[in-house]
């Protein structure tokens, strides 16, 4: 054929092309691995020295599963620091969550969970309760009225002592389970809880009246024992943490998806031809 050497000339450059592209592509994946890998080795020593700084706090055995856990981390590669760093830090922010849904303190939520584990209260139970006792408190502080203003009022708690027990929800659970359990009368306290932690709330929280301000202090005292109990300012540093690895995935992600883009297209028009 008269035309076979501009044929092959136009396939060279075509092969050409999709040459250079695929090189493009790997070089790009090469370096955005490359620059993965660092980003999650650091973020993984960072972690590693604030749990440590953290553990060391947080009795014995926190630190020898803090150790086990990074040694895991070392054994998986890249793979494992992405996954172990991100469950652990996700575990501890969602600890945060939970607490700021449930109005109250981040170490008061953990002695409380605590409690709960104990009384086999679930935790949705008790983030429930609290939430419920933030918002029906409010109400009435602001009102004088609401759907906890009989509740409280039975248990002789005007809307000025609540608003000042307000800011410490711990320590008006545990005055509100003590007037409770000084009424001396189940049905009464059934009612009262219902109408101050809501249904799933009021409903497990009956458990804790037997054992009144002394016997729940005691169990939230024995939190801090059995347990860690980690600060705001570690679950802050988790958070981050958390959202950054989020933020690494979907940066990765898009860029890799480019250079995927691109090599593709490239063999598809060399396919073409």
């Amino acid at each position: 054929m008269a035309n076979e050497p501009a044929i092959y000339a136009r396939m060279e450059v075509r092969v050409n092309e999709a040459e250079k592209k695929i090189a493009q592509f790997n070089k790009r994946l090469d370096r955005e691995a490359g620059g993965m890998e660092k980003r999650w080795s650091k973020a993984a020593k960072n972690m590693d020295s604030t749990m440590a700084r953290s553990f060391n706090r947080m009795k014995g055995y926190a630190a020898e599963a803090g150790k086990g856990l990074w040694a895991g981390i070392a054994a998986g590669g890249v793979a494992g620091i992405a996954a172990s760093v991100q469950t652990v830090a996700q575990s501890f922010a969602d600890l945060g969550r939970e607490a700021k849904t449930a109005g109250i303190g981040v170490e008061d939520f953990q002695k409380w969970r605590y409690a709960a584990d104990q009384n086999r209260i679930g935790i949705d139970a008790m983030v429930d309760a609290f939430k419920e006792l933030n918002i029906r408190g409010d109400e009435y502080v602001k009102t004088g009225k609401g759907g906890g203003a009989d509740a409280f009022a039975q248990i002789g708690m005007s809307p000025e002592d609540v608003k000042a027990r307000l800011k410490d929800p711990s320590a008006l659970m545990l005055e509100i389970i003590d007037r409770t359990k000084r009424l001396k009368d189940t049905a009464a306290g059934v009612r009262i809880f219902d109408e101050l932690l809501g249904g799933q709330g009021g409903e497990q929280f009956t458990r804790l009246i037997d054992q009144g301000r002394e016997g729940i202090t005691a169990t939230l005292r024995e939190a801090e024992k059995m347990g860690p109990i980690v600060d705001e300012n570690f679950i802050r540093r988790a958070e981050e943490v958390d959202k950054k690895f989020n933020r690494l995935a979907t940066t990765m992600g898009t860029a890799v998806k480019g250079a995927i883009v691109e090599a593709a297209g490239a063999l598809q028009a060399f396919l073409s031809s």
